[in-house]
């Protein structure tokens, strides 16, 4: 829940912007496969090395039946985590601008506090009471998978077509209650 927020926040900073000339040129050629490609890189890099290095101690902790379901959930709940968060994701990792501060800080850090506090410990308890019977598990995985497929067919609904977003302006200048 920390993670996939932090590595997309982390791909929406830019190199060096006179440097994006090029992919603005070929932008309309590729764009679906940019986009297939950010996917990819957030599962590969960022998704699939958690679990990867937790399996182990799951199992050995839980046994491999329960670790396996357990696991299973935690990937859809995850994945599902990354389809809202990439929802209206229109930018080239490291190429378009960034503009801080469109949100208040306090709403940031409010919004984190309660993912932390409340969300991830609601659902690591559910997940935790679905995988211990085959039974509730069954239940739990078409919940997760059907909340997953539905939140992918949403943001895979306008892949291609939507132009990216290269100068990310914000909407309008704080006035801090200075005049001329």
């Amino acid at each position: 829940m920390i993670f996939i927020p932090g590595m997309r926040h982390a791909l929406s900073i830019p190199v060096e912007m006179g440097g994006n000339w090029i992919f603005r040129m070929t932008e309309s050629q590729g764009r679906t496969q940019w986009m297939s490609a950010v996917e990819r890189f957030v599962m590969v890099y960022a998704i699939l090395p958690i679990y990867v290095l937790l399996a182990p101690a799951a199992v050995m902790t839980l046994g491999w039946g329960v670790a396996v379901r357990m696991m299973a959930l935690q990937a859809l709940v995850s994945l599902t985590i990354f389809e809202l968060l990439f929802n209206n994701w229109q930018q080239l990792p490291f190429a378009c601008s960034y503009a801080p501060g469109k949100k208040p800080l306090t709403s940031v850090i409010g919004t984190y506090l309660a993912a932390v506090f409340f969300l991830a410990p609601a659902l690591s308890i559910i997940i935790a009471a679905l995988s211990q019977l085959t039974a509730t598990f069954l239940f739990g995985l078409t919940l997760f998978l059907a909340a997953w497929l539905g939140a992918r067919r949403q943001r895979r609904q306008g892949w291609g077509e939507s132009k990216l977003i290269w100068e990310d302006l914000p909407e309008a200048l704080a006035d801090l209650g200075l005049k001329d």
